[in-house]
């Protein structure tokens, strides 16, 4: 059985709960012996042209597409999302020397819907697993410019809240004879491809003007909602007509989907099993003279990790815990969200970690923090803080409150809401024997091959009913 996975990034370049999933099933399925293909975007080399890069690693065949001509957050021209005839060429390609079976798709961004079209118009079935909002949302995540969740799921607001990027005239001309150049780049020896990466780069041709007097063509809001419109639209045919099936990576993400669209028999549930699962089996621990609260994670505005922090500083035991953040250093805190008091030395930055320094971390924690005031499809840190035996205070939204059960393993709190999450922290550093008691009711999580079990079966079942 052949499978072609497509996505976006891939380890060590890139990093995430979604690329790291779909590394850790890649190389479990070869292991298993299937025939496992990746084709994906979000690497670029210094070459001035969209091609096509072919390794293999982990007995997986990497099919990489250098320098998109799409973008992972697509905010010039959302018709790229639908149609491009550049990525389509190449994937075209990618079929013709693959010969996949069943195509499972994982993300989308920075590629092209239509190349669901193209598999679908040589008869392989096609999978979807949803880890983001990438479908409905071009901002990714369903969260407003004004740092709100967005509930018009039509497009009709998009043209107000994705930013627009505008061009000079002067560098839209540009742009056109350096994308001419490009196309031919290729045909020219390496020494006028360095020039031509030289003057893209010296001169910021793909660059924003600085000055409002320098911007031409401006699209009318009204045009750029009727595109946006379009992508949607587009997008949800494609999903409820060439799809073969549609899997939710928790009941809320299915829910959001439904909502969008999606007809209810082409989407059902499918948690994610993680490698995590298979290397780390802690016991239940006791706190000892103070309580461990940890975050971990990017110290991405979405992710929370300023609410996480002032909670922290504004809780009234503070005195009797530490804090302690994973995931970058205070320096880079500072530089985003402002001074911390330098006298409190009850928070620990602790800067980036590998996974391989998860099972000391999880050893140190008490009781996890996961703040974000996203949407989060399935944040794999809640299984990674299950695999510790740490209940989790997390917002009350989103995958989140699928899997953190109030009061039951964990305390939900109002997302975004710092005196809400204060009260929580004080909470359970007033009753620490709570921790004990949400121990016992945190689940087994899923291993990543139970986790390949379950794909195989989907894997036999789709192709047994392709042959029917």
């Amino acid at each position: 059985m052949k499978i072609l996975f497509v996505g976006f990034g891939w380890p060590p370049k890139k990093g995430g709960g979604a690329i790291t999933y779909t590394y850790d099933l890649t190389k479990a399925l070869a292991k298993n012996g299937l025939k496992i293909a990746y084709f994906y975007n979000g690497e670029v080399s210094p070459r001035p042209f969209t091609y096509l890069k072919k390794v293999k690693k982990n007995n997986v065949k990497l099919y990489k597409l250098m320098n998109s001509p799409n973008s992972y957050l697509n905010f010039s021209d959302s018709q790229k999302d639908i149609a491009n005839k550049k990525i389509e060429t190449i994937f075209s390609a990618v079929l013709n020397d693959f010969k996949p079976d069943i195509i499972h798709i994982q993300n989308l961004a920075g590629l092209t819907t239509e190349i669901i079209n193209i598999a679908h118009q040589q008869k392989i079935k096609i999978l979807l697993s949803l880890h983001n909002y990438w479908f409905i949302c071009p901002r990714v995540d369903l969260i407003t410019n004004k740092k709100i969740i967005c509930q018009n799921f039509t497009g009709n607001n998009c043209a107000t809240c994705v930013p627009e990027i505008k061009i000079s005239k002067l560098k839209a001309y540009l742009q056109q004879i350096m994308e001419w150049l490009f196309q031919l780049a290729n045909l020219l020896p390496a020494s006028l491809q360095k020039i031509l990466l030289y003057i893209q780069h010296s001169y910021q041709l793909l660059s924003p003007p600085k000055k409002s007097s320098e911007i031409v063509n401006i699209p009318k809001k009204q045009n750029r909602e009727q595109l946006f419109q379009k992508r949607q639209e587009k997008i949800k045919e494609i999903l409820n007509t060439k799809v073969d099936h549609c899997f939710a990576v928790s009941p809320s993400v299915k829910n959001i989907y439904m909502r969008f669209g999606i007809k209810p028999e082409k989407i059902s549930v499918l948690t994610l099993g993680t490698q995590v699962a298979e290397n780390i089996h802690l016991p239940a621990k006791k706190p000892q003279n103070k309580i461990n609260f940890g975050f971990m994670g990017s110290f991405n505005p979405r992710k929370g990790i300023n609410i996480a922090i002032e909670a922290f500083l504004k809780a009234q035991h503070n005195q009797n815990a530490d804090l302690w953040i994973y995931g970058g250093t205070r320096k880079q805190y500072e530089q985003m969200y402002g001074k911390i008091n330098t006298e409190f030395s009850n928070i620990t930055f602790c800067g980036k970690y590998q996974h391989q320094d998860l099972k000391q971390i999880l050893q140190k924690i008490d009781v996890g923090i996961i703040p974000s005031i996203c949407l989060e499809t399935i944040p794999l840190t809640i299984f990674e803080f299950f695999c510790g035996k740490i209940p989790i205070l997390g917002s009350n939204i989103g995958g989140m409150s699928n899997f953190i059960e109030n009061n039951k393993n964990g305390l939900h709190f109002k997302v975004g809401d710092v005196q809400d999450l204060a009260n929580k922290i004080d909470q359970i550093i007033i009753s620490p024997q709570i921790i004990h008691a949400w121990q016992k009711n945190i689940p087994k999580i899923k291993s990543i091959d139970e986790h390949v079990q379950e794909i195989l079966k989907i894997y036999d079942r789709i192709i047994t009913e392709n042959k029917n």
